[in-house]
């Protein structure tokens, strides 16, 4: 399989500006077509980044009730399949078990299904970064069967299209579909030089058909109409409806910027281990019930051994007063951290006096400068002082991290690298134009996204 994209920047010169943050709890876009269109042979294709929670979701289906459905989704174990029901009967049914395993990295899922064609294992086909899965189980179609999806019934991206059930936690770019037309995942990506699969722009060139759509993530309405966060730019006005989103569902977090988040892989130093705590809002999210005497720490997505870099995180409004956030090294944990209670600032040396305590819907920005081994920390934009000598000047691999520290108290803190999943007041973004933080980014300081990271980190 061609190298996950994520980690690196597009050099296609295509650009995906947005993404849509799922929640996984009840948000969801649908779209009923007025009319049907084909229902033999037809395209769909996106990217995603899921949050790896571990939680059974419905990427893409279409049908009104269990016994007339048909969907793409992912099992508690990661396995994901195709399916297919018409009249309680089984039409289509592959499983497969491959891992999506990496919460930094957007996957491209093509689902095409062709029925007309004479080979069975052709009728219906899913491909994962260009390349065709493998399914270990498979019950393919009969020639010329239909299937709902096409077929005026209620379509749904990110949860059953019959349910209130299995909503999917993550993020969706790209999402594209083509009434009549059977594509290759050639037709929306590529291999660059570099062996990683790309985005590549394919509207001019793709048929769409009449109940096709292309939804771009663009807007930030809450209507079916071309300001809506559901708008189809496909050229058919077929925009789909919005369900419980507003504009900070609509991230800059996409296939060719991918922005830090909260690492679900990354607990550390949990001694319950960590059974209280939950992540949220696309990764960007924390909060916990922890024990007495029960010290937890997440490590970010992205990081870098030199540059200098900003983030934001707000706090919760109950019981914070045992929170940290900083930086760390995932290698060996010497980490810097700013304390809530008291203003601390703590590292492996031990705690000292440092700035003033913060709790509930305060602001906290991080600068870390890893060429100077330095960091400032900002409570709502002012500077609490720079801490020298913060680091050791040892080339390691810094990420952020946030420390929920023991007691009994409810936590809760949001994580801001340049998305952030509640509402500034201000959007400020640095230097090169990335990110949306509260406060001014300092100067020489950048938002922690592989853009930036293929510059300077």
């Amino acid at each position: 399989m061609p190298t996950i994209l994520g980690a690196g920047d597009s050099s296609s010169g295509y650009d995906i500006e947005n993404s849509l943050r799922e929640y996984g709890t009840d948000n969801f876009e649908n779209f009923t077509p007025s009319s049907s269109g084909d229902r033999r042979t037809w395209t769909w294709s996106c990217w995603i980044k899921p949050d790896v929670r571990g939680s059974a979701f419905n990427l893409f289906g279409a049908g009104a009730d269990v016994n007339n459905r048909a969907h793409i989704d992912f099992n508690t174990t990661g396995d994901f399949q195709v399916e297919a029901k018409n009249g309680g009967t089984s039409v289509l049914k592959c499983e497969n078990t491959t891992r999506l395993r990496d919460p930094a990295a957007f996957y491209h899922i093509v689902w095409r299904l062709d029925t007309t064609d004479g080979t069975a294992a052709n009728r219906s086909r899913v491909y994962v970064n260009g390349e065709q899965v493998s399914f270990g189980s498979t019950s393919f179609p009969d020639q010329n069967t239909e299937l709902a999806i096409s077929n005026n019934v209620i379509h749904a991206i990110a949860k059953r299209s019959y349910a209130d059930e299995n909503y999917f936690p993550g993020y969706i770019a790209e999402a594209a579909f083509t009434d009549g037309q059977s594509y290759a995942p050639t037709q929306f990506a590529e291999t660059n030089d570099d062996g990683v699969w790309i985005p590549k722009d394919f509207k001019d060139d793709t048929t769409f058909g009449s109940n096709g759509f292309y939804l771009e993530f663009k807007q930030t309405g809450t209507s079916a109409n071309s300001s809506g966060i559901g708008a189809d730019t496909s050229g058919n006005d077929n925009h789909w409806t919005p369900n419980n989103h507003n504009a900070t569902h609509v991230t800059t977090d996409t296939p060719t910027n991918t922005f830090c988040t909260l690492n679900p892989l990354l607990f550390f130093d949990n001694t319950d281990p960590f059974a209280s705590a939950t992540l949220s809002e696309g990764n960007m999210a924390y909060s916990s019930t922890t024990t007495a005497g029960a010290d937890s720490n997440i490590m970010g997505t992205h990081g870098a051994n030199k540059g200098k870099w900003f983030y934001e995180f707000k706090m919760g409004t109950t019981g914070n007063v045992g929170m940290a956030g900083g930086w760390t090294s995932y290698y060996n944990h010497d980490r810097i951290a700013y304390y809530s209670g008291n203003g601390y600032k703590y590292n492996e040396d031990g705690s000292a006096s440092y700035g003033a305590t913060y709790a509930g819907d305060d602001i906290i920005g991080v600068a870390m400068d890893l060429d100077n081994q330095a960091i400032t920390f900002y409570k709502n934009g002012a500077s609490q002082g720079e801490i020298t000598s913060a680091i050791d000047d040892n080339g390691l691999h810094y990420l952020p991290f946030m420390w929920d520290g023991s007691g009994s108290l409810y936590r809760k803190w949001e994580f801001n690298s340049g998305n952030p999943p509640y509402a500034n007041s201000s959007d400020n973004a640095d230097a090169n134009g990335y990110g949306k933080f509260e406060y001014s980014v300092p100067s020489g300081y950048y938002a922690i996204c592989t853009k930036n990271l293929a510059l300077y980190g």
